[in-house]
């Protein structure tokens, strides 16, 4: 099952239901390859997402409230993180506890 965007247009446009079929199975095996930590989250994600597709009324609201959800997150998650570093607050302890993390010093 290898994605194909000009495909999927085109299954949405012949075969709405075949799409829908097909983009869950899309979901499902990428949730499925996720590790297992994870997976609990996505799988709620997930149904979040569905139970916003199904109450909105127009695609175009369904795609409003996905974009707002992921802004949701990313503000909620990410932005104290980013927001910190540019203050010049918890850099240090973000480079302590990232132990993957290489830091590449460049001559000045």
């Amino acid at each position: 099952m290898k994605f194909s965007f000009d495909e999927c247009v085109k299954l949405a446009i012949e075969n709405p239901a075949a799409f829908e079929q097909y983009r869950k199975q899309l979901l499902e095996r990428e949730i499925q390859r996720s590790n297992a930590q994870n997976q609990r989250r996505l799988k709620g994600l997930q149904f979040k997402m569905d139970m916003e597709r199904r109450k909105s009324k127009t695609p175009m609201a369904s795609c409003l409230k996905a974009f707002s959800l992921m802004m949701d997150y990313f503000y909620d998650r990410h932005l104290p993180v980013v927001n910190n570093c540019v203050a010049g607050q918890g850099v240090n302890s973000i480079i302590k506890n990232n132990k993957k993390a290489d830091i590449v010093h460049f001559p000045d």
